[in-house]
């Protein structure tokens, strides 16, 4: 579904998905904890992580280095944005 990489230039850890979609940034926003909302982004918190969530289904993951729950987290955030 998706795969977990870890960014070089910007020391954080992304998903993508192995299919291009696009996410739902609305429903995602009223699922969790909205820092920031624009147009093509939302920075959200879940489980004392801060996530980038790009419309393009990128996931940024800042703060978080537990590679078991940036998975969890980004089947949460996935399921509930497409």
């Amino acid at each position: 579904m998706f795969k977990i990489l870890k960014c070089k230039d910007k020391a954080v850890y992304t998903t993508k998905l192995d299919k291009q979609k696009s996410l739902d940034l609305n429903n995602i926003s009223k699922k969790f904890k909205t820092i920031q909302k624009t147009p093509i982004l939302l920075l959200i918190e879940v489980d004392g992580c801060e996530i980038i969530v790009h419309r393009h289904a990128e996931l940024m993951f800042k703060n978080c280095e537990d590679k078991e729950k940036i998975k969890k987290i980004a089947e949460m955030v996935y399921k509930e944005g497409i």
